[in-house]
C-alpha cells in the first residue's frame, strides 16, 4: 500500500487576500510575475540555479520578483547566495525571507505564479505538494519522485538539474500563457491524492484490518 504523508488541505488552499496582503507588505509591485523558492539554502536544494536564472528571465520578463525563503540553512551558502545576487545585479527583485511560520505558507503560495523546487536528490516534497494545493505551479527538477506528480504543460514544468537557463526557459514559457488550467488541475490532484486526513484515515483502515487478521490467525 502506499500512503502519503499528504496535504492538510484545511490550511493550504488559495488565499486571494492573504496574497494580496503579503505583496503588501514585501512590497511588490501590482503588475510583478512572483516566483516563490520555499526550500532551505543547502547546496541540496540548489537555490543557485535559481538566482542564475533571475537574470535570464528578466532579459523576457523585467516585472518580475523571487521570493527566496530560507529555514535553518547553512550560514556560509546564504552569503554565498546573497554575494551572487549582488554580482548579478539582480537584488533588486529578490525578497529574502527567513523563518517563516508554517501557517503563513498559504499566502505565499497563493502570491506566487509558480513555486521552484529544484533539488540535485529528493523524496517527494510536500512543499512542492502544499504549493500545487493552494493554485502555485510547480517547476521542479529532473527526479523520478517528481515525474510522479507533475505532468509537463498540464500541471506544472520539469528541468534538468543545475540547469538555470532550463529553469529561465520554464518561467518565460509560465509567464507567457495563461495558467489558470494549470492552477486548476494542481487543486484537483492534491484534493484527489495527497488529502492528509484520506491518507490517515486509509492508514488506520490498514491497522485495522491487520488487527482483525492477526485475532481472527490466533482464534
Amino acid at each position: 500500500r502506499v500512503v502519503q504523508w499528504g496535504v492538510d488541505l484545511s490550511l493550504f488552499a488559495p488565499d486571494p487576500a492573504g496574497a494580496a496582503a503579503l505583496r503588501t507588505s514585501l512590497g511588490i509591485p501590482d503588475n510583478a510575475l512572483v516566483l516563490f523558492s520555499p526550500r532551505h539554502f543547502a547546496p541540496i536544494y540548489d537555490i543557485e540555479s535559481i538566482v542564475r536564472a533571475i537574470p535570464l528571465v528578466r532579459r523576457t520578463q523585467p516585472n518580475v520578483v523571487f521570493i527566496l525563503k530560507d529555514y535553518r540553512g547553512t550560514a556560509e551558502y546564504r552569503q554565498h547566495l546573497r554575494e551572487l545576487a549582488t554580482s548579478l545585479g539582480v537584488d533588486d527583485v529578490v525578497r529574502w525571507v527567513f523563518e517563516v511560520g508554517y501557517g503563513e505558507l498559504p499566502a505565499y503560495y497563493s502570491l506566487a505564479a509558480a513555486t521552484i523546487s529544484v533539488p540535485v536528490t529528493d523524496a517527494t516534497p510536500m512543499s512542492v505538494l502544499e504549493a500545487a494545493a493552494c493554485g502555485s505551479v510547480p517547476i521542479v527538477s529532473d527526479l523520478p519522485s517528481l515525474r510522479e506528480w507533475i505532468t509537463p504543460g498540464h500541471n506544472g514544468f520539469i528541468v534538468p538539474k543545475q540547469d538555470p537557463e532550463s529553469l529561465a526557459a520554464a518561467i518565460l514559457r509560465l509567464s507567457a500563457g495563461d495558467s489558470t488550467s494549470m492552477r486548476e488541475a494542481n487543486v484537483r490532484l492534491v484534493r484527489d491524492e495527497a488529502d492528509h486526513a484520506a491518507h490517515m484515515a486509509a492508514m488506520e483502515q490498514l491497522y485495522a484490518s491487520l488487527a482483525s487478521s492477526g485475532r481472527t490467525s490466533a482464534a
